[in-house]
């Protein structure tokens, strides 16, 4: 295929400005134009336009966090209380659940709902560790597990 018939050529343009009365001109802007089709695309401002994109793009991305917490009921949130560690209660939670509420997590004194719900069901009134994304008081969950519970030390004799 040659060169002239090729659908997308890159072309050099010069353009001159001139401006001191004398006949000389001051300067002289040179850029590459894509030319196809019949229409023309100046390179410096595609540039541009991918560079605010990509840039855009970049700010959108929220970052990921983690958590630690119980998982409970949007509901109840921390009046499920109902053990004397002052730990969700998992019937509780599991009743709200079902009568409409949504699991949440329930991290320092503040309740975050969950998405997807299937991922924190079987984690009811567990304490868990969290990765995911927060967006309007919902995190959205990448990863939970959960945390192993640490025995209490023997009491001395």
């Amino acid at each position: 295929m040659s060169k002239s018939e090729h659908p997308l050529l890159l072309r050099q343009e010069s353009k001159r400005f001139p401006s001191d009365h004398a006949g000389k001109y001051l300067w002289r802007i040179n850029c590459l134009r894509i030319v196809g089709k019949g229409s023309m695309m100046n390179i410096r401002i595609a540039i541009t336009l991918l560079l605010v994109a990509a840039i855009s793009a970049g700010q959108a991305q929220t970052p990921t966090k983690t958590w630690d917490g119980f998982v409970t009921d949007t509901d109840c949130g921390t009046n499920c209380q109902r053990t004397s560690a002052m730990t969700p209660d998992r019937a509780c939670v599991r009743l709200c659940v079902r009568k409409g509420s949504k699991y949440a997590l329930w991290y320092g004194n503040h309740v975050y709902a969950l998405e997807p719900q299937s991922k924190p069901a079987r984690f009811a009134a567990v304490k868990v560790h969290v990765v995911g994304e927060l967006s309007n008081d919902v995190i959205t969950i990448m990863s939970i597990a959960p945390i192993p519970a640490i025995p209490a030390p023997e009491s001395q004799r």
